[in-house]
């Protein structure tokens, strides 16, 4: 006897069609759990990076405090404290003054630099210069000292003396541009540091004693 299949083949495509829904619902779901735990693992990633970034601001921001922390100097002035970790070094400086980083080095001035008005300093102005720079020739302080000498300059004062122990040499000259007072110290036997005072010198000295190596 004949039987109908149209039936039969209408039952297979049901299930078939059932479990391509099956499957593709499965799909959907673990693709969509996948890419929720990618999310999650993005987002846990995210914050950590945000906690780690938080947690360094507040580290530099202590650094920054203790830096500027004000203390009384020997001439009883408000006082902040420097600190170079680069070239290993410190000193205290007076808390009105300004510290700028240049070309020339770590510049201190007791005004706003530079000035609008050129480079000329006034009678009660002061600007030193702090540089490190190579010494391979292993010269002294006292041997370096000579490069700063030109034909038109006139010594003033000279002589040995002592930062943080290391040894210096202090060179005062004049020439055309006005008088400056010249400090070497041998950081090391190839490193020289240089810290030269124009204008007024009147916290030279301070400035000097607290120098220290880090």
């Amino acid at each position: 006897m004949y039987r109908d299949k149209k039936p039969r083949t209408f039952f297979v495509s049901l299930i078939f069609a059932v479990l391509a829904a099956v499957i593709s619902g499965l799909f959907v779901y673990y693709y969509s759990v996948g890419s929720l735990e990618v999310e999650k693992k993005k987002t846990k990633e995210e914050l950590q990076s945000l906690k780690n970034d938080n947690d360094k601001l507040k580290v530099e921001n202590e650094q920054l405090k203790a830096q500027a922390e004000v203390s009384k100097s020997s001439n009883g002035s408000d006082s902040k404290t420097y600190t170079n970790d680069k070239d290993g070094y410190s000193f205290s400086y007076p808390s009105s003054w300004f510290v700028t980083k240049n070309t020339e080095g770590v510049v201190l001035t007791n005004f706003k630099y530079p000035q609008a008005n050129g480079t000329e300093l006034k009678s009660d102005q002061a600007k030193i210069v702090i540089d490190i720079k190579n010494n391979p020739e292993k010269l002294t302080p006292k041997a370096w000292s000579g490069n700063a000498i030109g034909e038109n300059t006139t010594i003033l004062k000279k002589g040995d003396l002592k930062v943080d122990g290391k040894d210096a040499y202090n060179l005062q000259t004049k020439d055309d541009t006005g008088t400056s007072i010249s400090i070497y110290v041998a950081k090391s036997q190839t490193k020289m540091i240089e810290i030269i005072n124009y204008g007024s010198d009147t916290e030279l000295t301070n400035i000097i004693n607290s120098f220290k190596f880090l």
